[in-house]
């Protein structure tokens, strides 16, 4: 059936519609880069939830603490579903932009009603088998460069591939230090020596596969053709795209963000500027973790503060 054809009804957002958006706020939800144990913590206090329960049959229960992360069919949903609960148990109030970082746009599209919950959770876990075959192809890996800009890590990527000949590209510009590399395994081999040998500091990511890249364009093919038949609807609260950091409002729009993420680059500094003229200026970290709060706090005038202590 075609999605554009079957018309849901729009669901209650019980944290959002007893009062007018606050100008001004904005929700951001992390990507796969989260440490794992505060997956496992969110999801081990809410273990009851309804999609907490539909989450633990696709992953193989609900031994939290004792999943193996590092694999997508295990990461992304996990992260999707402890993203979303926190977002609607904390109650960080009504806010007026979501944003997500990578995979992290899924969470915030459902927070924005763009989707079901159900539908939401079968499309992440259908991605993360997508990403978890292509990866078995054409096997990746992902790095994180700290103190670098973006001139000397472009220079980094460029010279890596005169190398080796393989695919390096950048994945996320997350700060105005810090960017995140993924390509074939010997290219994030030679620029992470080259990093380290310049005095860079060098994170590898146990994340399997090189996400943003040309390594997953079979996959986005895929996915494309899946989200085909996934009803989405326009959301309730804007939805900053991080891929092209603009707002995106058609089911139309969201599809194309949605399978862009998998090749395109995160483009976070952008897309929290583009917030900010937007007249955004204070933004929650809804974690878990709170990684977007530490990209985001030397970023311009717009606060992030992590969702913790938030009533």
């Amino acid at each position: 059936m075609s999605s554009e054809a079957r018309e849901l009804p729009r669901p209650a957002l019980t944290t959002r519609n007893a009062e007018p958006p606050t100008i001004g706020t904005a929700l951001l939800f992390p990507g796969q880069g989260v440490p794992p144990e505060t997956v496992a913590e969110t999801l081990s206090a809410r273990t009851t939830d309804p999609l907490a329960v539909r989450l633990a049959r696709h992953v193989g229960g609900t031994d939290w603490h004792g999943h193996d992360y590092t694999d997508p069919r295990v990461l992304q949903p996990t992260l999707f579903v402890a993203s979303l609960l926190r977002a609607r148990h904390a109650d960080p109030g009504p806010a007026a932009v979501v944003l997500g970082h990578s995979m992290g746009e899924l969470a915030a599209m459902t927070y924005a009603g763009a989707l079901s919950d159900e539908d939401a959770l079968e499309v992440v876990v259908r991605r993360a088998h997508l990403c978890h075959e292509q990866n078995a192809r054409r096997p990746g890996a992902m790095v994180v460069l700290i103190g670098a800009d973006p001139a000397r890590a472009e220079w980094l990527r460029r010279c890596a591939v005169a190398r080796t000949g393989g695919v390096l590209e950048i994945a996320a510009w997350n700060n105005a230090r810090q960017v995140t590399l993924a390509g074939d395994p010997d290219s994030i081999t030679d620029v992470t020596a080259r990093a380290d040998k310049d005095g860079l500091a060098v994170v590898p990511l146990a994340i399997s596969g090189a996400y943003h890249s040309p390594l997953m364009a079979e996959a986005a093919d895929r996915f494309a053709a899946y989200l085909a038949d996934v009803p989405l609807r326009p959301p309730e609260v804007e939805v900053m795209s991080t891929i092209l950091c603009r707002t995106v409002s058609t089911p139309a729009e969201l599809r194309s963000v949605l399978v862009m993420g998998l090749v395109a680059p995160v483009r976070w500094m952008e897309s929290l500027t583009a917030a900010h003229d937007r007249g955004i200026t204070r933004g929650y970290d809804v974690g878990p973790g709170t990684i977007l709060a530490k990209l985001s706090r030397r970023h311009g005038p717009t606060r992030v503060h992590p969702l913790k202590g938030v009533s």
